[in-house]
């Protein structure tokens, strides 16, 4: 029974669907519609608004985050988060609502992971972000602040299973952005 509530609320955590009811509520705007078609906060960020986009990054941050959490608070014990946050990856990316085409779930892995271990996520953060420039696209970015997080987890010892979770739900994001790019669901972007 825990299990099924655990993979239950994650799904439904994960599938609100933010960038869609935010961009649709306040700006009239389909965001699967414009710019390149992903329903994700960093395409409300280029489309709508920055505020918009911020907006969606922090509450899908905050569903990852919560997902991981409420099921040890509940049941004392991380399978029950392992499995809950999963199922918010897996809302996330294919929400009911919206006909099963979502974002990648990039911010509520980093919300995810924040629950497990918050010092190499900001440190994670820290430097993605101010490699933007460097690297010269968010996607470089991020993937550059993510290998920092690793690594820093490792030198920070994490808890192993908790490192092992990480290293399953990161690359779920590269799989997302594969599969809309072939079923066409995505526009590539030149930036």
């Amino acid at each position: 029974m825990k299990l099924i509530i655990s993979a239950l609320l994650g799904y439904l955590l994960g599938s609100f669907p933010t960038a869609f009811l935010i961009s649709r509520i306040f700006y009239k705007r389909d965001i699967r519609e414009i710019g390149d078609g992903n329903p994700g906060a960093q395409n409300v960020w280029r489309s709508v608004s920055r505020f918009a986009g911020t907006t969606v990054a922090v509450i899908d941050f905050l569903k990852g985050f919560f997902a991981f959490l409420l099921p040890y608070v509940f049941f004392s014990d991380y399978t029950f988060s392992y499995i809950c946050s999963f199922f918010a990856i897996i809302g996330h990316d294919f929400p009911l609502w919206t006909k099963f085409y979502g974002g990648k779930a990039m911010a509520s892995i980093y919300g995810i992971m924040f629950a497990m271990f918050p010092l190499p996520v900001l440190i994670g953060l820290f430097t993605g972000f101010f490699s933007i420039p460097f690297l010269k696209t968010f996607e470089r970015g991020m993937a550059f602040g993510m290998i920092t997080l690793l690594i820093s987890a490792l030198l920070l010892r994490v808890p192993f299973p908790h490192f092992l979770f990480a290293l399953l739900i990161i690359p779920t994001i590269g799989i997302k952005k594969w599969m809309d790019l072939k079923t066409g669901r995505e526009t590539p972007r030149n930036s």
